[in-house]
């Protein structure tokens, strides 16, 4: 049963951390076990470590076995009651009577004596030292178990060495190569000794302070003259106070470099300094930053008490703030408005920044005189204040505590206020176009990739919104409409406040697919395509501009539309909206980086899509029959070799047809060539109507057309082509006030294994068309083999 004040999972974690479960045998704890067996006279003597369910005898002698079980062993008795436990006769006692006649399965065998000490680490019992034997011991009496306490507190230092040791050298390994070299000094009660130093020392001090370290002289003898005495400090203070981590800096006497200096102290469980562990890193670099932060707040510290900026003076005592009359005109107040109570000067304060304005405050002035001088500055703080007219501006405060009460209390505190409001603007203008750039470059990646504007436009939506804290935003694309009239189509619209009827619009038209199309140019969005100028309102409802509503668009409160140009003409647009706090011509600049570059993917594409429609035209001109719309010749021949091709591998039944329309010269000669005309687009309809997708009609002469039906028997291809002449023979053709009936001939061959080309299969199927001819045309005919008569299908 686990002690009630021993909480097992942190007992387990505090075991897995020494690391020393399921590893091979430390020799140093060998020596201890043969020492504590021969100085206590036991044969049988065992460092043991309990987990959940097993003993593990890290270190054993007189004991062949590695580990036994846990339950019931006087090991686990003192592991769970976290005391000490001497039995001089194991027979004699119930609990462990099985041990005293072998009976527990594993373990050193039967024993009749035992004593055990626990194994402490991290305030947890990870283990015994213990010494058995096979008889009793009477004799093991108060002395015995005084030194076997005092042996096990040895065995507890062994283990704890073993560890640091262990963490020393992955230390060593880590930092072998690192910017931060280690060094590890050994407690002394005036100067600490250097014990190791990284192999990367050289490379972070440099090599001569490597190489005098090496020799034996100290890291004081290393440093700045001006530093010595603060290295020294930080090395003594984890002997003296015992400060658990120290950090320091100083300058090294060789070449001036600046380097940190961060020390911790292990101290074992006494509290007692066992080592002090030192990680330097250059930071030469930092101070440079540091020393021109330091002269840039010294140049605004002059400025500010040259000029005639807002100053203020706080009683703590009384809780009251009297400001200058500039800080009152900052803020919006009137000149009887100048003495406020700190709670209605806190109230001022934007609630974001107040925690922290509060915080810092505190702080300081939780200081005494002394760690203020050492300051050696004024106290600074950036926050936020809201204007009399609602909104906030941003303000840099500088303080000083001046007087104390008699109790040592602050008292007093006078400070200045400047307004900073631009310089914050500025910084986060900067910031914004950081962002803009890297969502310029995001957005030319999607394009590249996914040859898609509408993707590319859709990965620009959150990241545009969120960067001009707009609610409502779409990227439309200018094309000519009907008429000659622009039209703007929207492949994605933006929206983060969808009312009802305009949410369910836009997810029809997201779910389309197709985008929005806006042809009413009476609005703002048109404003900006029309005239082809930027639209920057933050008053839409009245703008002159705002005509017609559009469907799916949201009210808007404020607008900003720019322009999307190529060599100077309109492609499109960028259109923001209903951001809290308006829209200024600033944000116009910001974004040109990314309207140049949409302009350009804008054109691009419309470039891109006016090759492919010229490409799929010219594709169109050489496969397709202008007239009929049926495919021509080359095309029909194409395709018939392909299905030959097919087969041949497969062995797929196919059939194809030639036809001619009996008579045509006659309906030219008497009708015309229009009337001709007529009549070929008649019947291409007619194949049109009939036949499937996948069958192909052709052209493939004036009156002559094709037929290929892939997959299909000649018997089963009758039923269509016979159709087809029944229908053309039943349909009067009429154009320009003349009327004719048209009949059609047909012979189709289905491909047999010994039709070995196109030519073959054609002729056979030519030698159809002229049986139906020769037996009086408007029949169908199917050639049945190159020996037999084609048969025929009559009117």
């Amino acid at each position: 049963m686990t002690h009630p004040g021993q909480d097992e999972s942190a007992r387990l974690r505090a075991l897995q951390r020494l690391e020393l479960l399921e590893t091979p045998t430390d020799p140093e704890l060998d020596r201890l076990t043969r020492a504590i067996a021969a100085s206590l006279d036991s044969p049988i003597c065992l460092i043991s470590l309990v987990d959940g369910h097993r003993m593990w005898f890290k270190s054993r002698v007189g004991c062949d076995v590695p580990q036994a079980p846990r339950h019931g062993s006087p090991c686990a008795h003192v592991v769970d009651s976290r005391l000490p436990l001497t039995c001089a006769d194991l027979a004699l006692d119930a609990r462990f009577a099985d041990h005293a006649r072998g009976r527990q399965g594993q373990g050193p065998g039967p024993v009749r004596f035992y004593a055990g000490v626990p194994l402490c680490f991290s305030e947890q019992v990870v283990g015994t030292l213990c010494v058995m034997d096979p008889r009793p011991r009477p004799d093991f009496g108060a002395d015995s178990q005084a030194l076997l306490a005092d042996f096990g507190q040895i065995v507890c230092d062994a283990i704890r060495a073993r560890l640091i040791k262990l963490q020393a050298q992955r230390e060593r390994a880590l930092f072998a190569d690192g910017p931060v070299a280690a060094l590890v000094w050994s407690e002394h009660p005036s100067q600490p000794r250097l014990q190791h130093r990284s192999e990367n020392l050289a490379k972070v001090m440099g090599p001569e302070v490597a190489i005098a370290l090496t020799a034996g002289a100290t890291l004081e003898s290393c440093v700045d003259p001006r530093d010595a005495a603060d290295v020294r400090l930080a090395l003594l203070s984890h002997s003296r106070s015992r400060l658990p981590q120290n950090q320091t800096r100083f300058r090294l006497n060789v070449d001036g470099r600046w380097i940190q200096l961060l020390t911790f102290g292990d101290h074992d469980a006494e509290g007692g300094l066992q080592r002090i562990r030192g990680y330097l890193s250059d930071v030469t670099r930092q101070k440079q930053l540091e020393a021109t932060i330091e002269s840039t707040k010294e140049r605004l510290h002059l400025a500010m008490e040259s000029a005639r900026i807002g100053s203020w003076d706080m009683d703590l005592v009384a809780q009251k703030r009297l400001c200058s009359p500039r800080v009152a005109s900052m803020i919006g107040l009137r000149h009887e408005e100048l003495e406020l109570t700190l709670d209605e000067w806190m109230a001022l304060v934007h609630p974001f920044d107040r925690p922290g304005l509060m915080e810092k405050v505190a702080t300081r002035l939780a200081m005494s005189d002394e760690e203020m001088a050492a300051q050696r500055e004024l106290f600074s703080v950036e926050y936020r204040l809201r204007h009399k007219q609602g909104h906030h501006i941003w303000v840099q405060s500088c303080a000083r505590l001046v007087s104390r009460d008699p109790m040592g209390r602050p008292a007093r505190i006078v400070g200045t206020l400047i307004d900073i409001t631009d310089a914050k603007a500025a910084e986060q203008l900067r910031s914004r176009q950081q962002r803009l750039l890297s969502l310029v470059n995001a957005t030319q990646r999607t394009f590249l990739q996914d040859k898609s504007l509408t993707a590319a436009c859709e990965a620009l939506f959150e990241p545009l919104l969120q960067l001009t804290e707009s609610r409502f935003g779409f990227i439309g694309l200018v094309e000519p409409g009907e008429g000659g009239q622009l039209v703007l189509r929207v492949p994605s619209v933006a929206n983060i406040s969808w009312d009802t009827s305009s949410h369910h619009w836009h997810q029809r038209h997201k779910h389309a697919g197709t985008g929005v199309r806006f042809t009413q140019m009476d609005n703002l969005f048109g404003h900006v395509v029309t005239r082809n100028a930027v639209l920057c309102t933050n008053d839409a409802f009245n703008h002159p501009a705002n005509g017609s509503s559009l469907p799916g668009i949201p009210e808007l409160q404020t607008f900003l539309g720019v322009p999307l140009r190529h060599d100077g003409r309109v492609v499109g647009l960028i259109a923001l909206g209903n951001r809290q706090e308006g829209y200024e011509p600033a944000m116009v600049q910001m974004l040109e980086p990314l309207t140049l570059t949409l302009g350009t993917l804008i054109h691009a594409r419309a470039v891109e899509e006016e090759r492919a429609r010229a490409e799929r035209q010219l594709v169109v001109q050489a496969t397709v029959d202008a007239l009929t719309g049926l495919a021509n010749r080359r095309r029909f021949f194409d395709v018939t070799d392909s299905l030959l091709s097919q087969c041949r591998r497969y062995g797929t039944p196919a059939t194809v047809a030639l036809m001619d329309l009996d008579h045509f010269k006659q309906v030219n000669d008497r009708h015309g060539h229009a009337m001709g005309d007529a009549v070929l687009k008649a019947f291409a309809s007619v194949l049109l109507e009939v036949l499937r997708e996948s069958d192909l009609p052709a052209r493939v002469g004036g009156e002559e057309f094709a037929v290929l039906l892939p997959s299909t028997t000649a018997e089963e291809a009758r039923v269509p082509l016979e159709r087809i002449r029944q229908l053309l023979a039943n349909r009067v053709i009429e154009f320009g006030g003349h009327s004719a009936r048209v009949t059609v001939s047909i012979g189709l061959s289905e491909w047999r294994e010994e039709l070995s080309s196109p030519d073959a299969w054609l002729a056979q199927a030519d030698r159809a068309l002229y049986a139906a001819k020769d037996g009086g045309r408007n029949r169908l005919c199917i050639a049945d083999s190159p020996e037999k008569a084609p048969s025929a299908t009559t009117r």
